[in-house]
């Protein structure tokens, strides 16, 4: 069952307000076994501004990955990250895409989320993206004598899926990583 967007907002909100949800503080033995918790959710209502609250709902929710794109107005960035779940991506990039997984021999020590600034120096523009996604990688980069020696002793690889895709699969993970990095960074 899928769960409502204004729903999920308003249990993450319930929870940074008053340290718990509403519907789950009435079910029954929940408020105990809060109360027995090591380190329980302090209630911020009385410390943070409605403004401040709302910034750290839409924080949690997007680094827990709680909502994708909006079916209805991003319907091809919902199928592509439900593509990118499905074909393994988020194994690699992380969760929804935000890097950080370790990949030792790489340049950084990880593999890049496609939402930070290191997105900025692997990927120039849409073609470069879809390269990356076919090809596993892009001349710029395999053909420079000094990328090509991280690239060769880094662990983790980045596949190519040009075989593996299906028709539409590669402009729905396009159309997903672009909402990812939103107005902000839709720099390439």
């Amino acid at each position: 069952m899928m769960v409502p967007r204004a729903e999920v907002r308003d249990y993450v909100r319930q929870y940074i307000r008053d340290g718990i949800a509403e519907r789950l503080a009435r079910k029954e033995g929940y408020r105990a076994e809060v109360a027995r918790a090591l380190i329980p959710m302090p209630a911020y209502r009385d410390v943070l501004s409605e403004a401040e609250i709302e910034a750290v709902v839409e924080y949690v929710i997007a680094v827990a990955g709680l909502l994708g794109p909006d079916e209805t107005a991003h319907a091809d960035a919902a199928r592509g990250r439900r593509i990118a779940r499905d074909r393994g991506c988020f194994a690699c990039h992380g969760p929804d895409g935000a890097g950080g997984v370790p990949n030792p021999g790489s340049f950084k020590g990880y593999i890049p989320g496609w939402r930070g600034p290191d997105f900025d120096d692997l990927v120039r523009d849409d073609d470069e993206l879809r390269r990356w996604i076919l090809e596993g990688g892009v001349p710029r980069l395999t053909e420079d004598p000094r990328a090509q020696r991280f690239i060769e002793r880094q662990r983790a690889q980045m596949p190519p899926y040009r075989r593996v895709l299906e028709p539409g699969e590669l402009e729905a993970l396009v159309a997903y990583i672009r909402w990812l990095r939103g107005p902000s960074g839709a720099r390439y």
